[in-house]
């Protein structure tokens, strides 16, 4: 098997877990897998998506819909600029001038 599917697979949580039976129940009815052992409070959601990491339980049980997908989607933003913004900034401010180099054309046509 390639090992950078191996990595990629990796990286991100495949398996979601809770203690909440309200959450397990509305996983079960999103059509995911649980997992449930014996005597543990833990049930394993199969499979775990990564926009699911940006879900609240509060988001289920506002009565305005409206609020609780605007708090997602700034959520969601917010994890795109914390993540983006920096990398802008090393780019931009930390990049030495020789990797950048402009050539004139008058060596060549002068």
């Amino acid at each position: 098997m390639n090992t950078s599917k191996i990595a990629l697979i990796l990286f991100f949580n495949t398996i979601g877990s809770t203690e909440r039976p309200d959450v397990a129940a509305s996983k079960l009815l999103e059509g995911k897998v649980l997992l449930i052992v014996d005597g543990s409070p833990r049930v394993l959601t199969i499979p775990h998506l990564f926009i699911e990491e940006f879900e609240v339980n509060e988001d289920y049980y506002n009565h305005f819909f409206w609020f609780a997908s605007f708090n997602r989607i700034v959520r969601i933003l917010c994890f795109l600029l914390s993540t983006s913004i920096p990398a802008m900034y090393i780019a931009f401010f930390y990049l030495p001038s020789t990797i950048i180099t402009l050539t004139s054309d008058c060596e060549y046509s002068c």
